[in-house]
């Protein structure tokens, strides 16, 4: 008589999966649209890009003052020794100038004005280049948004496959169950041998292992789209809906040039040519306009008096030119610096151009079979369905036959798992290209280089 085989390994496995039989009631059901939504409120990208933005217009602003004179307002007050007779004293009162010929107290007020009047198109330049920084930033923005659709598709598409394999997982795992059931049904029968229930054992424990394995990897998924919305998610309350079906594929290919991160690299190559023309402009002379009304007051024993003296005025008004003609050769190096600066923004524009045209061109490759694509998936999704409702109408009593049809099941589950992370995959590239589409068209109203 065979000796029965103890069920404690099925009792064993049965309870390490009971956690993961509990139900997802209450599950919040989550859109692609959704998330998209929340993370371009939420994004940090974003808001700093922003930020970014506003601190570029208030340096134009800043630009702007250099059409506006300088006034300046200046007082003085001090007492002066004079030690000794002196036949033609002078008294330095700050930049005032005055004549004593003994110890005072005394002070000054002066008004100064001081405006450019040419500088060989320096100020010009400068306030130019103010104005392409702001076209920068806006560009910037433009490009952090591009890259937070991107970076949520990625999430979201990641936690997608992830919440259909552990779905699948779960299933393969109650499937499993129920053949190491009935085959210690049949080792007690004596129909199958010890060898055969042990490897329906350990194909539960594998399922068990992948089962923990993918839900450990989805709740770090999860983790990234909480972190891109601000909110939290978990693999136990969460469930994501199906990408919906993807817009049509352009009818051109986006143009890699027209995208906001290309066309700021543009702009900064712009910008370090206008940073050298000023450079070499600065070199040059520049004439200005200054003018300052002065007053003096002194009183030779008390320091209220002087202070209430203002009978000495005077004003002056001068035309100045400038030129400062040797600074060590830091001009030179500068405009070296600056050349070389051009030519590296130059190479990295190419290089950045280069690798979205070769990515568009894959996607938009794909996208021209998506059809084509699309129909052979449907027909392989209708011949699973079509296997899975013949299994379905079996009725199969003996225990032998209901493992093979358990088998086929799991097979059948793998096929539609499979045929759901393809079309997934097919989505996500269409989404990709769409944001692209969008990308070239949508700048913020900023101009191109």
């Amino acid at each position: 008589m065979k000796q029965r085989w103890p069920g404690s390994l099925f009792y064993l496995v049965v309870a390490a999966v009971w956690w993961h039989a509990a139900g997802r009631l209450g599950a919040e059901t989550l859109t692609f649209d959704e998330v998209l939504v929340q993370a371009l409120g939420q994004s940090w990208d974003i808001r700093i890009a922003k930020a970014d933005l506003a601190v570029s217009a208030h340096r134009h602003e800043e630009a702007l003052a250099r059409w506006y004179p300088s006034l300046s307002l200046r007082a003085y007050n001090g007492y002066e020794t004079i030690a000794g007779q002196q036949a033609d004293p002078v008294v330095v009162v700050g930049d005032a100038v005055s004549a004593a010929s003994r110890s005072v107290y005394q002070h000054s007020l002066i008004a100064g004005a001081r405006f450019l009047l040419y500088d060989f198109g320096v100020r010009e330049r400068s306030i130019a280049l103010a104005r392409r920084e702001v076209r920068i930033r806006r560009l910037a923005l433009d490009q952090r948004q591009l890259d937070v659709k991107n970076q949520v598709l990625d999430a979201y598409t990641a936690s997608l496959a992830l919440c259909l394999q552990v779905a699948a997982s779960r299933r393969e795992t109650d499937l499993r169950k129920e053949i190491f059931r009935l085959a210690e049904l049949l080792w007690q029968a004596g129909i199958l041998g010890r060898y055969r229930v042990e490897q329906a054992g350990l194909k539960l424990a594998q399922a068990i292992g992948r089962q923990d394995s993918l839900s450990t990897r989805l709740s770090a998924s999860l983790a990234r789209i909480s972190y891109l919305t601000g909110s939290t998610l978990t693999a136990e309350g969460t469930d994501l809906a199906d990408l919906a079906e993807p817009p049509p594929a352009p009818r051109q290919v986006p143009d890699a040039g027209l995208l906001p991160g290309v066309k700021a690299l543009a702009n900064q190559i712009a910008v370090k040519q206008e940073e050298l023309a000023i450079a070499r402009r600065q070199m040059l002379p520049r004439v200005l306009l200054q003018s300052q009304y002065r007053i003096f007051g002194r009183d030779q024993s008390r320091l209220e008096r002087s202070l209430g003296d203002w009978s000495r005025r005077d004003a002056t008004i001068a035309v100045v030119a400038e030129w400062e003609f040797f600074s060590g050769f830091a001009d030179v190096a500068k405009l070296r610096r600056l050349e070389e600066e051009i030519r590296r923004a130059v190479l990295e524009k190419q290089q950045r151009q280069a690798e979205l045209e070769a990515q568009i061109a894959s996607l938009y490759s794909s996208s021209r079979h998506h059809d084509r694509q699309n129909r052979a998936l449907r027909q392989r999704r209708e011949q699973i369905q079509d296997n899975r409702a013949s299994l379905d109408r079996l009725d199969l009593e003996q225990a032998m036959d209901r493992i093979g049809v358990l088998e086929q099941d799991i097979a059948l589950s793998a096929d539609e798992l499979e045929v759901r992370l393809q079309r997934i995959e097919k989505a996500a590239a269409a989404y990709r290209l769409f944001f692209f589409d969008q990308g070239q068209q949508h700048e913020h109203g900023a101009d191109g280089a």
